[in-house]
């Protein structure tokens, strides 16, 4: 619980848009999407970095629900963006967020990552990296 993560900047893009993250990974072609807490985790990673004691912590104080409920949801969450190379271990310790809310924004809603594949083929289809070293047009051979 106690190591820190961070988003995995070498690999993946990531952007906001309307409230909603969306990611992809530029080694496999996959793209991510997240429901429930999912957002402010990711918020909280590609910000400063992160652990999962801090997490449960912050989201303890955003919404109702136990200790063991978001802290299962928090680790279960945590080992899929692992296992999707989404994010990495940081060596460094993660600052605790500031943001302190007012008020229980609600029931907890366990973060779920999203994958989709079925852009893969389009999303590594890369030509600008499939050239000798003197550039285009000169496709590798």
């Amino acid at each position: 619980m106690k190591q820190n993560y961070r988003v995995n900047t070498q690999d993946i893009m990531h952007e906001t848009i309307d409230g909603e993250v969306v990611i992809v990974n530029l080694d496999t072609g996959a793209y991510y999407a997240f429901d429930g807490s999912g957002e402010y985790i990711w918020e909280r990673l590609s910000t400063d970095g992160s652990n999962a004691q801090q997490l449960v912590s912050e989201l303890q104080a955003r919404f109702a629900a136990t200790e063991q409920e978001i802290a299962s949801g928090v680790e279960k969450f945590l080992a899929q963006l692992l296992d999707e190379a989404l994010i990495v271990p940081a060596d460094t310790a993660a600052p605790s967020s500031t943001n302190s809310p007012t008020q229980i924004a609600g029931e907890f809603v366990a973060p779920q990552l999203n994958k989709y594949t079925d852009m893969e083929a389009l999303l590594l289809a890369d030509p600008i990296h499939e050239v000798e070293p003197d550039g285009w047009p000169s496709v590798k051979s």
